[in-house]
């Protein structure tokens, strides 16, 4: 099987962008989170369900540190990438 030269440059960059871009949408969704949390405490009528959304961002807090404050490193990056490509690469194995 040819590998295209082209590919091989450009698909790097690509499973990048679609890595960094992911990471940039999970940190937007712990921030919905974080403000959906301070929503509910706020509402009487969600009363029910306050102590899972409380339960579930002291979670994240533990997990992430201040969800607002959440921001991808280049770690974080280059791991989402992998994850990316070996998902790319496994669905055209089939």
């Amino acid at each position: 099987m040819a590998v295209n030269p082209l590919m091989v440059v450009v698909l790097p960059v690509a499973y990048l962008l679609i890595g960094t871009f992911s990471l940039l949408q999970f940190s937007a969704i712990l921030q919905l989170i974080s403000q959906g949390a301070v929503k509910v405490r706020q509402m009487k009528q969600l009363a029910p369900i306050e102590p899972v959304v409380t339960t579930l961002v002291d979670y994240l807090t533990r997990i992430y540190g201040p969800l607002h404050k959440f921001t991808p490193q280049p770690t974080h990056v280059l791991l989402a990438t992998i994850v990316v490509a070996l998902v790319v690469n496994g669905m055209r194995r089939k």
